[in-house]
């Protein structure tokens, strides 16, 4: 089985519990405007340019098969529209101001890296797989995990859970920890900001806590002009302090380092927005108030 993973990350320690190494996987279908990820969002590689880097050498020019770059008052321009994503350019690039996001592995490829530092695991570290939205390539996503579960390695997911039940189903058998996101509970605020119902999501979560298969981590991002008023945020803390077996509650500080990625893929940055540490710390507060442990 072979599926599209757009980064692998190592010595990472903010993706489960211990050292880990963390593969992305791209695609995914929710539509959150503060994504840090947009480029995992697209199931397809995709051609990032950052001019800043770019040293003029032209070589994009002689390699790109489809004329998608050529010089214009002096300047290089990109048409973004002509690109098919072949990664010549980026392949030829020798400064890094083109990069191919994006590529198809094999399970047993991806296994095999991931696995490169399983002597650092030993501290209760491992593999965690997220996106975009892993569970939208569940396969390649089962395949991965059992290659590396038959290892002996701690095993995590990371997940929106906007995926019908059966595809938990397919991975828990290979599975020790499933990170979940609760954005908010409001089902026209989610829908508003993120482009689908949190009904499907909320019930998964109620139903991994009922079959006790996998740990389970909740997120909470805290995002400005979606989900910190006092109002929202005090839901999302209820709904979770009445949930039973949840082993950590993380609140999440937004932070705009998506925008640049954004500006990369040619698309316009998102709202201008920002969340102070004590706007941060208050969020904390509150839901540490009503009896929620969190960390953050």
């Amino acid at each position: 089985m072979k599926g599209s993973v757009f980064n692998v990350q190592r010595f990472s320690i903010h993706d489960g519990p211990g050292i880990r190494s963390v593969a992305f996987f791209k695609g995914c279908n929710l539509n959150c405007w503060w994504c840090h990820n947009p480029e995992g969002k697209n199931s397809k590689p995709q051609l990032q340019c950052y001019p800043e880097k770019c040293v003029g050498c032209e070589r994009c020019l002689d390699v790109c098969p489809n004329g998608c770059f050529s010089i214009v008052d002096g300047k290089k321009a990109f048409a973004r529209e002509k690109c098919m994503a072949c990664g010549a350019c980026a392949e030829a690039c020798p400064a890094q101001s083109l990069v191919l996001c994006g590529r198809e592995w094999s399970s047993d490829e991806l296994a095999e890296e991931l696995l490169k530092d399983k002597i650092f695991f030993e501290d209760g570290g491992g593999v965690t797989i997220t996106g975009g939205e892993c569970m939208m390539q569940v396969q390649f996503l089962a395949e991965t995990l059992e290659k590396c579960k038959r290892e002996g390695v701690h095993t995590a997911i990371e997940t929106a859970a906007n995926v019908p039940f059966r595809c938990f189903q397919e991975v828990l058998p290979w599975l020790d920890l499933v990170i979940v996101d609760i954005k908010c509970i409001s089902e026209e605020v989610h829908k508003r900001n993120v482009g689908v119902s949190n009904r499907l999501i909320l019930e998964n979560i109620d139903r991994l806590l009922q079959l006790k298969k996998a740990e389970v981590w909740i997120r909470v991002p805290i995002i400005p002009q979606f989900n910190m008023d006092t109002e929202e945020l005090g839901r999302i803390a209820d709904y979770i302090g009445n949930l039973e077996g949840v082993s950590r509650v993380e609140l999440m500080k937004y932070h705009s380092l998506g925008n640049s990625k954004l500006k990369s893929l040619g698309s316009e940055p998102t709202l201008d927005v920002s969340i102070t540490d004590k706007d941060f710390s208050d969020a904390v507060d509150l839901f540490r108030e009503r009896g929620v442990k969190v960390v953050n």
